[in-house]
Protein backbone atom coordinates (compact mmCIF):
# COMPACT_ATOMS: atom_id res chain seq x y z
CA UNK A 1 0.00 0.00 0.00
CA UNK A 2 1.33 3.42 -0.96
CA UNK A 3 2.02 6.05 1.68
CA UNK A 4 -0.59 8.81 1.59
CA UNK A 5 0.67 12.38 1.63
CA UNK A 6 -1.46 15.48 2.04
CA UNK A 7 0.07 18.55 0.37
CA UNK A 8 -1.32 21.89 1.59
CA UNK A 9 -0.28 25.03 -0.27
CA UNK A 10 -2.34 27.94 -1.59
CA UNK A 11 0.10 28.50 -4.47
CA UNK A 12 -1.23 26.22 -7.19
CA UNK A 13 2.09 25.97 -9.05
CA UNK A 14 4.02 24.93 -5.94
CA UNK A 15 1.30 22.49 -4.86
CA UNK A 16 1.24 20.85 -8.29
CA UNK A 17 5.03 20.71 -8.52
CA UNK A 18 5.33 19.07 -5.09
CA UNK A 19 2.52 16.64 -5.91
CA UNK A 20 4.01 15.70 -9.25
CA UNK A 21 7.38 15.07 -7.65
CA UNK A 22 5.86 12.94 -4.87
CA UNK A 23 3.79 10.93 -7.34
CA UNK A 24 6.96 10.20 -9.30
CA UNK A 25 8.32 8.72 -6.06
CA UNK A 26 5.26 6.41 -5.91
CA UNK A 27 3.33 8.18 -3.13
CA UNK A 28 -0.43 8.63 -3.14
CA UNK A 29 -0.92 12.41 -3.03
CA UNK A 30 -3.89 14.54 -2.00
CA UNK A 31 -3.98 18.32 -2.39
CA UNK A 32 -5.57 21.16 -0.46
CA UNK A 33 -5.42 24.87 -1.29
CA UNK A 34 -6.48 26.21 2.11
CA UNK A 35 -6.80 25.28 5.76
CA UNK A 36 -10.45 24.26 5.67
CA UNK A 37 -9.82 21.83 2.80
CA UNK A 38 -6.71 20.55 4.56
CA UNK A 39 -8.54 19.69 7.77
CA UNK A 40 -11.42 18.05 5.88
CA UNK A 41 -9.04 15.93 3.83
CA UNK A 42 -6.92 15.12 6.86
CA UNK A 43 -9.97 13.74 8.65
CA UNK A 44 -11.26 11.80 5.65
CA UNK A 45 -8.09 10.20 4.25
CA UNK A 46 -5.89 9.73 7.32
CA UNK A 47 -2.59 10.64 5.64
CA UNK A 48 0.79 9.21 6.61
CA UNK A 49 2.43 12.64 6.22
CA UNK A 50 1.25 16.25 5.90
CA UNK A 51 3.34 18.74 3.92
CA UNK A 52 2.09 22.12 5.04
CA UNK A 53 2.64 25.72 3.97
CA UNK A 54 2.54 28.35 6.72
CA UNK A 55 0.79 31.18 4.87
CA UNK A 56 -2.69 30.07 3.85
CA UNK A 57 -5.66 32.31 3.07
CA UNK A 58 -7.96 31.18 5.89
CA UNK A 59 -6.05 29.39 8.68
CA UNK A 60 -2.31 29.57 9.30
CA UNK A 61 -0.31 26.41 8.86
CA UNK A 62 0.81 26.76 12.47
CA UNK A 63 -2.82 26.61 13.64
CA UNK A 64 -3.55 23.64 11.38
CA UNK A 65 -0.56 21.81 12.84
CA UNK A 66 -1.81 22.50 16.37
CA UNK A 67 -5.26 21.16 15.44
CA UNK A 68 -3.71 18.03 13.96
CA UNK A 69 -1.70 17.51 17.14
CA UNK A 70 -4.89 17.55 19.22
CA UNK A 71 -5.84 14.15 17.78
CA UNK A 72 -2.89 12.73 15.86
CA UNK A 73 0.85 12.17 15.83
CA UNK A 74 1.02 12.01 12.02
CA UNK A 75 4.26 13.69 10.89
CA UNK A 76 4.03 17.27 9.66
CA UNK A 77 6.66 18.83 7.40
CA UNK A 78 6.44 22.60 6.92
CA UNK A 79 7.45 23.80 3.47
CA UNK A 80 7.34 27.59 3.54
CA UNK A 81 8.77 30.75 2.00
CA UNK A 82 9.12 32.09 5.55
CA UNK A 83 12.75 31.30 6.29
CA UNK A 84 13.43 33.45 9.35
CA UNK A 85 14.62 31.52 12.40
CA UNK A 86 11.58 32.67 14.36
CA UNK A 87 9.20 30.96 11.95
CA UNK A 88 11.14 27.72 12.25
CA UNK A 89 10.85 27.93 16.04
CA UNK A 90 7.10 28.58 15.89
CA UNK A 91 6.74 25.68 13.45
CA UNK A 92 8.50 23.23 15.73
CA UNK A 93 6.60 24.52 18.76
CA UNK A 94 3.31 24.02 16.95
CA UNK A 95 4.21 20.34 16.54
CA UNK A 96 6.09 20.06 13.25
CA UNK A 97 8.59 17.28 12.64
CA UNK A 98 10.64 19.33 10.20
CA UNK A 99 10.71 22.68 8.41
CA UNK A 100 12.07 23.33 4.92
CA UNK A 101 12.32 26.78 3.36
CA UNK A 102 11.30 27.51 -0.24
CA UNK A 103 12.93 27.32 -2.64
CA UNK A 104 14.15 23.86 -1.71
CA UNK A 105 16.50 21.25 -3.11
CA UNK A 106 14.37 18.38 -4.50
CA UNK A 107 16.93 15.74 -3.52
CA UNK A 108 17.01 16.94 0.11
CA UNK A 109 13.21 17.20 0.16
CA UNK A 110 12.86 13.61 -1.13
CA UNK A 111 15.27 12.29 1.48
CA UNK A 112 13.46 14.09 4.30
CA UNK A 113 10.11 12.71 3.19
CA UNK A 114 11.49 9.15 2.97
CA UNK A 115 13.23 9.49 6.32
CA UNK A 116 10.16 10.84 8.12
CA UNK A 117 7.94 8.11 6.71
CA UNK A 118 10.45 5.36 7.50
CA UNK A 119 10.82 6.61 11.07
CA UNK A 120 7.08 6.74 11.70
CA UNK A 121 6.13 3.34 10.25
Amino acid sequence: MKDRILVVDDEKNYRELISLFLKSEEYEVFEAANGREALELFNSIGPDLVILDVMLPDISGFDICKRIRETSEVPVLFLSALDDEGYHVVGYRSGADDYIAKPFQPSVFALKVKRILARTK
